[in-house]
């Protein structure tokens, strides 16, 4: 899991307006139950018994809705990408329209350590079926900037009377122990807390209920709130800037995630505000109060809601049922141009300025049903609605006013949609079994209007639409017009260009992906991909899987944060098993210190949340941690990931380490790792000279590039694979570019095992590459990495260098390092018609002592819209041993 560095200072600025909730002494069970006092609990229990088995015996049993319980079996979970809990670690509460699961005590598999809080919540009930999923991680109550440290979870209501389910987690309040940005501000007042988690008929929500007793002997005052993770799965959206692109979004009145198929919101049970300074799909601070005062033994009670629906609409019209503002209903129709009904489109309501002009966000927003119908509420005022989605041209703007004593209807009427097929053949075997073959599809719109963000649509690299075709899903759906099309399948093919396509219903479009790089012995990886497993993801695992396959990748690494997902299923579901090998993988996401990446991992382990979540790295220092990994059977691989990163994920930043000396600053690097994330962080040639290094010397900046990083790794010699990874989150985020292509024995994705994956990253038999590829011999052979060594007895040794890339992409330079100094530049040409090779040269090198090179090739960024970023491949070290008695480090570059 990523989570920001929080400008906590201004976060309590911000905050400090916020409303407080007012003291309620008189609540019942709250300051009784906070000191321990089961009576009242026990009356509640006693009087649920009493409903359900009344005394007259001519009374009928009421028959309720509600229940919760432990979850005792699998049928009992809930489902969907988002899910978390498990059998005989969670509680399930709920009604005829939606249930919620809840943690028991220490299951912790997500942000939260201890336990106690709601990690999964699903649509259920009529029109529901199958039930929605859940989309949504995890929520916590935050108190003086504490966590509720559970101690039980029991059952305060079970329902049977009709009135109220209730689940209450009983604990001391503690710090988080993984989330510095909490614990730094955590204080000590002595508060006793409760959580009820509270569930009535007839809605699709739960009541999150905070229960805070001074048991001091004096007054204070504290901060209380919650930390929302929606997931990146769930869109953010609040009622007053509509979907949210920014990090702070202020005072809302809710705080909503749009999915697909399912929603939710978030707000004050009494139709209060939220302070929201902090807001991420990650973790978002939702401050109900900075500065509650009580009195000792007075308590303060915090209600807040939960709601789930099939959109934004549906819940946040719960959400404005509770505010203190008038509202009001509109509804209506959206028909396709046939004038069939356009089922599952939005109707986006967006508020006209006082002033007039265009809107500039979105107020709320429905779903319509199978029909084409459609209701919301919103605040009265003027609106603009707009129909959109499923590849529709979107309807023309509608003007409504929304009154509260008086509805309002629309008709709107969305545009044609253009439904696009490929045939496209490439070189080379079919890659997956339903006979496609894989492409991104980039499309730029001449006459096509962009995305609208204000209406939650994004464009992907600057592009009106992108979509990776095959494997499971072959047809392009988008608004008929004129498009400039860029159809490829990665870097190793030649790539179609169309301009000014008309693009119209039925239309398919034909052509050949040629071969353009030949890779014969390698094998195209990335080992740093994300999806719906991490917190900060959007990307399903079949996306994912297309997104790497129409790149012509041949293996990821799926490595969602703190999470073990398999891919493997999806890849034989779809028939890609011959073109793609799938690791199950973990990116350790140790929170202000560093992320690291380890693979293969098991999944048949007896308990099969044993790998995650933030446990498995809380309390413990990396050689800790990387000593656990060890642990577990078979080889593996761990990597650093994106080192010089800014200090709350970057290891090297956060330990102040010194690329020429080899220390930190701030504590002891960890060295067994096998691999360090280079990627593009290469600096200029101009750089690596003794004058360079004395600039980096004990200057931990993050302006140091990761390639002197490692060169140090080399130079001290400890044999470090470079390697090149996307760390790719979303659709279309660049999933393998770069990529680390590994020289093994097979290089069929069929028939390479993870041990050989892991055995060439250990051998250091590597080339990074994003667009090009590099590959050297020496004296003829291929030598890579410190098991193949060079004889550099007998004279110089020839490095021939040969450089491809496709016609799309170009080289300029080709730098030669040695020793982490840089030796030389040539410069690449551009060949001859029909040929690849920007470069084919040889470098004779004839080393005084033991030396290791490295080549390096640049060109230019060129690559959209296949890739974002600068063109370039270097190698793996060439180690050349003069003396024959073995390989001897050079140590660090001898500074001037």
């Amino acid at each position: 899991m990523k989570l920001r560095a929080l400008p906590f200072a201004l976060a309590l600025a911000a905050c400090s307006g916020a409303p407080e909730a007012s003291p309620t002494p008189d609540v019942p069970d709250a300051a009784e139950d906070a000191k321990a006092d089961d009576a009242a609990e026990d009356a509640a229990i006693d009087a649920a018994e009493d409903a359900a088995a009344p005394d007259a015996p001519d009374a009928v049993a009421p028959v309720s809705e509600l229940y919760v319980h432990r979850v005792e079996t699998p049928a009992q979970l809930i489902g969907g990408p988002g899910a978390y809990g498990a059998v005989g670690k969670a509680w399930v509460i709920g009604n005829a329209q939606a249930r919620f699961l809840v943690q028991d005590v220490d299951a912790a598999v997500g942000v939260v350590l201890q336990g106690g809080n709601l990690i999964d919540a699903e649509l259920v009930g009529d029109g529901v079926t199958p039930p929605s999923g859940d989309l949504f991680r995890e929520t916590f109550p935050i108190v003086d900037w504490r966590v509720l440290v559970p101690e039980a979870v029991e059952v305060l209501a079970d329902g049977a009377d009709g009135q109220e389910a209730i689940l209450r987690v009983r604990g001391q309040l503690g710090t988080s122990g993984i989330l510095d940005i909490l614990d730094v501000f955590a204080g000590s007042h002595p508060l006793e807390a409760t959580m009820d988690y509270v569930v009535r008929p007839g809605a699709p929500e739960v009541v999150l209920r905070t229960t805070v007793t001074n048991a001091g002997e004096t007054g204070t005052s504290f901060m209380a709130g919650d930390f929302l993770a929606f997931g990146k799965m769930l869109t953010l959206f609040t009622p007053e800037t509509g979907f949210v692109s920014g990090s702070s979004i202020g005072t809302v009145s809710a705080i909503a995630g749009r999915g697909d198929g399912v929603s939710y919101a978030y707000a004050r049970g009494d139709g209060g505000t939220v302070d929201a300074p902090i807001v991420d799909a990650s973790g978002t601070a939702a401050i109900l109060s900075m500065d509650t005062w009580l009195e000792p033994g007075e308590a303060a009670v915090f209600e807040r809601v939960l709601v789930v629906g099939d959109s934004i609409g549906a819940v946040l019209g719960r959400a404005f049922e509770r505010a203190d503002v008038a509202t009001g209903e509109v509804s209506g129709t959206v028909t396709l141009p046939s004038g069939a009904p356009g089922a599952d489109l939005y109707v986006t309501a967006l508020p006209v300025p006082a002033g007039g002009g265009d809107p500039d966000h979105a107020h709320t927003q429905a779903l319509t049903d199978a029909e084409g119908r459609f209701t919301l509420r919103a605040r009265t005022g003027a609106y603009q609605l707009v129909a959109s989605g499923r590849g529709h041209a979107r309807s023309e703007a509608v003007p409504v006013t929304v009154a509260a004593d008086a509805p309002a209807t629309a008709a709107l009427e969305v545009g044609a949609v253009a439904e696009v097929t490929l045939a496209l053949t490439g070189d080379g075997p079919t890659p997956t079994g339903d006979g496609t073959f894989p492409v991104k599809v980039s499309l730029s719109g001449l006459d096509v209007p962009e995305p609208d963000p204000r209406l939650g649509e994004r464009s992907i690299s600057g592009q009106t639409h992108v979509a990776f075709l095959g494997a499971g899903d072959d047809v392009l759906r988008v608004p008929p017009g004129h498009y400039d099309v860029v159809l490829s399948h990665g870097p190793e093919h030649e790539r179609l260009e169309l301009s000014d396509v008309l693009l119209t219903d039925g239309q398919v479009l034909t052509g050949h992906l040629a071969r353009a790089v030949e890779t014969a012995g390698w094998l195209g990886c990335d080992f740093h991909q994300h999806t719906t497993g991490s917190l900060d993801a959007n990307a399903p695992l079949p996306a994912k899987l297309r997104e790497n396959l129409a790149g012509g990748l041949d293996c990821a690494a799926i490595t969602d944060h703190d999470n073990v997902v398999d891919i493997r299923p999806v890849v034989d579901a779809l028939g890609a098993g011959p073109a793609f090998h799938g690791i199950v993988g973990n990116e350790l996401s140790i929170s202000g210190v560093g992320h690291f990446n380890t693979f293969p991992l098991p999944t048949d382990l007896e308990d099969p949340h044993a790998l995650l979540g933030s446990k498995l790295w809380a309390g413990k220092t990396v050689p800790e941690v990387f000593a656990d990994v060890r642990a577990l059977p078979g080889e593996r691989a761990i990597l650093i990931n994106h080192p010089r990163d800014n200090g709350i994920k970057g290891y090297f930043t956060t330990l102040g380490f010194d690329a020429w000396g080899g220390e930190g600053n701030k504590g002891v690097l960890a060295l067994d790792f096998d691999g360090v994330e280079v990627n593009a962080s290469l600096g200029s040639a101009s750089q690596f000279t003794p004058e360079g290094w004395a600039g980096w010397a004990g200057k931990p900046s993050t302006s140091v590039p990761v390639l002197a990083d490692w060169f140090g790794f080399l130079n001290r010699g400890l044999p470090v694979c470079g390697i090149g990874n996307s760390d790719s989150h979303d659709v279309g985020d660049n999933a393998g570019y770069p990529r680390t292509y590994l020289r093994v024995p097979d290089d069929a994705p069929g028939a390479v095992t993870d041990d050989q994956i892991v055995s060439a990253i250990h051998k250091q038999h590597a080339i990074v590459a994003r667009g090009a590829f590099v590959e050297v011999t020496a004296n003829g052979q291929t030598r890579m990495g410190h098991t193949e060594l060079v004889d550099g007895s007998a004279g110089p040794v020839a490095l021939r260098v040969v450089a491809r890339v496709p016609s799309w992409l170009s080289l300029t330079t080709v730098e030669l390092y040695a020793n982490g100094l840089h030796v030389e530049t040539r410069a690449a040409t551009a060949p001859a018609e029909g040929s690849n090779v920007w470069f084919d040269d040889t470098f004779a090198v004839s080393p005084e002592v033991d030396a290791w090179y490295v080549v390096l090739v640049r060109g230019p960024t060129q690559g959209g819209p296949v890739f974002s970023g600068a063109t370039y491949a270097f190698t793996n070290p060439i180690y050349v041993d003069v003396d024959g008695d073995g390989f001897t480090a050079p140590g660090p570059v001898a500074l001037p």
